[in-house]
C-alpha cells in the first residue's frame, strides 16, 4: 500500500464520487489490510499541499475507522498491534515467488505470542495488487498446516489471483463476525464471496 497512490486514487474519484461512497469502498475486508491502512495514519498530513485538504482526511478517516473495527493500536515505538496482543516474533525469512511469471518477494515471519504469521508481498510489478504490495496475517497452524511458508504463500497467492482468497481461507479459519455486509461496496464483496467458486479448481482432484 503506497500512500501517495491511495490520495491520487482518492483525489481523482472525488469527481464523481460522493466521500461517503469512496469511505465505505476504501475500507478493508480484512485485519491484515487494516494493518497497512493503520500503518499509514501518520503519513496522511505529510501530504497537506500536495493533494486535496478533502482527500487527506478521507484517508485518515479509514485508517481510523479500519484500527476501530479490527481492534489495533499503536504500541510504544509506533508499531500496529492488536489491542492486549504478545509482542516478540521470530526473525523474517524473505523468499521469491515466481506469480504470473514475475518475480514477487515474500517476507514471512512468525508471532508466537499471538500464534499468528505475517506474510507480505511486494514487488514492483506485482499481479497481487495494483499498489505493489499485499500483506495477509493467518494463524500459525494453517501455514504448517499446508507444509510452511513456502506452499502456504503459493497457494494463498493463487487464491487471490482467482478472487478466492476468502473462500481460502475460510476453509480453515471459518466465518468471522466482521465479516459482514456495511453498505455498497461491502454488500458486494459479501455477495460475490457468498456466490462464487474458487476458480482454476485450487483443491479439485
Amino acid at each position: 500500500m503506497i500512500p501517495v497512490e491511495v490520495l491520487q486514487h482518492i483525489s481523482a474519484r472525488l469527481a464523481d464520487s460522493s466521500p461517503m461512497d469512496l469511505i465505505d469502498e476504501l475500507t478493508p475486508d480484512f485485519p491484515a489490510q487494516g494493518v497497512k491502512w493503520a500503518q499509514c495514519l501518520s503519513y496522511w498530513e505529510a501530504f497537506r499541499g500536495q493533494f486535496p485538504d478533502q482527500a487527506v482526511a478521507i484517508a485518515r478517516v479509514i485508517s481510523k475507522r479500519a484500527m476501530r473495527e479490527f481492534g489495533l493500536a499503536f504500541d510504544s515505538e509506533g508499531r500496529v498491534v492488536e489491542k492486549n496482543a504478545g509482542a516478540g516474533a521470530e526473525p523474517e525469512t524473505v523468499f521469491t515467488l515466481e506469480v504470473y511469471g514475475k518475480p514477487v518477494e515474500v517476507s514471512h515471519q512468525y508471532s508466537p505470542r499471538t500464534g499468528s504469521d505475517s506474510v507480505s508481498f511486494s514487488a514492483a510489478d506485482n499481479p497481487l495488487s495494483e499498489t505493489g504490495f499485499w500483506h495477509i496475517f493467518v494463524p500459525h497452524d494453517v501455514v504448517d498446516a499446508l507444509g510452511g511458508p513456502e506452499t502456504f504463500a503459493a497457494q494463498i497467492a493463487e487464491a487471490k489471483l482467482a478472487g478466492a482468497e476468502k473462500e481460502f481461507m475460510a476453509a480453515f479459519e471459518g466465518e468471522h463476525p466482521w465479516r459482514k455486509a456495511v453498505g455498497k461496496h461491502t454488500e458486494a464483496v459479501a455477495s460475490k464471496a457468498a456466490g462464487a467458486s474458487v476458480q482454476g479448481g485450487l483443491f479439485e482432484e
